[in-house]
C-alpha cells in the first residue's frame, strides 16, 4: 500500500502576518510612487492660506499708513505694491533683517531687491531657474513672482472693469521633481499660479481649479435665514453653481471666469479643458442686478 502523502499549508498566523506585510510594502510603494497625490491638497492649501493671510495683512498695513497722521511714512506703503519688487519685499521677511516692518513670510532664500527677477504669464518648465527665484519660504516652498499687469474684466452690471494684477507662481514641493508647471490631466504639476490683485485678493488660476486632486470647493450660500453650502466639486464647477455666467468683478474676484481664458491664452496656466454638466443653482441667480448672494468657498486642508 501507498503511504499518504501529507502536504503542509499555511497557518492563519502566517497568513495573516503574511497579509501585513504585503499591506505595509503596498502603503510603502504608494507614497513613493506617487507623493504628489497624497500631499498635495495640503500643499496648495497651504500656499493659498498663505498668500492670502499676506495679502490681506498688506491691505490692513495700507489702510493703517493713509489713515496714519506720521508724515515721514513712505509714500509707497500707502498703496498696494505696483511692481514685482515691492511685493515681494510686502510678503517675504528678510532672513537677514527680521525686524523690518516688512513681510509676512517666513524665508530661508530671499532675493527681494530694487530688481527683483520676475517670471511671466507664459512660463514654461524652463523658466523656473534659481536666477529667477524671489524667495524661498521656511516650508521649502519656492515663490517666483510676474511684473504688473493690467486688464479689463467685464461687469455685467458696470461694463469694462481694469484690473491690476500679478501672477505668483509656487512650487509646492522644492527643488524635488518634477518642477514644472505644464498639466497633461495625468501628471501633477507641482509649479502652480496664483493672481493676486492690487486690491488685496488673492484667486486660484491654472489648471488646479479643475483638478480635484490640488483642491475643492463648493458654491456658498447666503440667505436671510442661513448659509449652506453646495456639494464639493473642483473650483471652476462650484463657480458655474454659485454665477454661472455672471460676472462681478468688483463685488467678488471669484465670479470671474471666461475673462481669465482672454488673460492666459496661449500659456501654461489653462491647458485644459471645463467641466460640463453644472448649472448655477436657483437661489444663486442674480435678480435685476442685485448684489450677489453666493460666492464659492475653497475647502480647507
Amino acid at each position: 500500500m501507498k503511504k499518504q502523502q501529507i502536504k503542509d499549508a499555511f497557518s492563519l498566523p502566517e497568513l495573516l502576518i503574511v497579509m501585513g506585510i504585503v499591506g505595509v510594502i503596498s502603503v510603502m510603494m504608494l507614497t513613493i510612487v506617487k507623493p504628489n497625490e497624497i500631499t498635495m491638497k495640503y500643499q496648495y492649501y497651504n500656499a493659498y492660506n498663505t498668500l492670502m493671510t499676506a495679502a490681506y495683512n498688506i491691505t490692513q498695513d495700507v489702510m493703517l499708513a493713509i489713515q496714519s497722521t506720521d508724515t515721514s511714512i513712505n509714500a509707497k506703503d500707502k498703496v498696494f505694491p505696483q511692481s514685482a519688487d515691492e511685493l515681494c519685499k510686502k510678503l517675504a521677511v528678510d532672513p537677514a533683517n527680521p525686524t523690518t516692518k516688512y513681510g509676512y513670510i517666513n524665508t530661508t532664500v530671499y532675493k527681494c531687491s530694487t530688481n527683483t527677477p520676475t517670471i511671466g504669464k507664459n512660463a514654461t518648465k524652463e523658466s523656473f531657474t534659481d536666477s529667477k527665484l524671489a524667495f524661498i519660504a521656511s516650508n521649502s516652498m519656492r515663490y517666483y513672482i510676474s511684473p504688473l499687469y493690467s486688464t479689463n474684466f467685464n461687469s455685467n452690471t458696470l461694463g469694462a472693469i481694469p484690473i491690476d494684477y500679478f501672477v505668483v507662481w509656487v512650487d509646492l514641493n522644492g527643488k524635488r521633481n518634477p518642477n514644472t508647471p505644464e498639466w497633461t490631466g495625468k501628471r501633477l504639476p507641482d509649479i502652480v499660479p496664483f493672481v493676486i490683485t492690487t486690491s488685496g485678493y488673492v484667486v486660484p488660476v491654472g489648471h488646479p481649479i479643475v483638478d480635484t486632486r490640488y483642491m475643492t470647493a463648493r458654491a456658498e450660500i447666503s440667505t436671510d435665514i442661513r448659509t449652506r453650502f453646495g456639494e464639493p466639486k473642483s473650483f471652476y464647477s462650484a463657480q458655474i453653481e454659485a454665477f454661472g455666467n455672471y460676472q462681478e468683478p468688483m463685488s467678488d474676484v471669484f465670479s470671474i471666469k471666461s475673462d481669465w481664458d482672454t488673460v492666459f491664452k496661449d500659456t501654461n496656466i489653462i491647458p485644459y479643458k471645463y467641466p460640463s454638466g453644472e448649472s448655477i443653482l436657483q437661489d444663486c441667480v442674480p435678480q435685476n442686478g442685485a448684489s450677489l448672494n453666493c460666492t464659492v468657498s475653497i475647502d480647507e486642508r
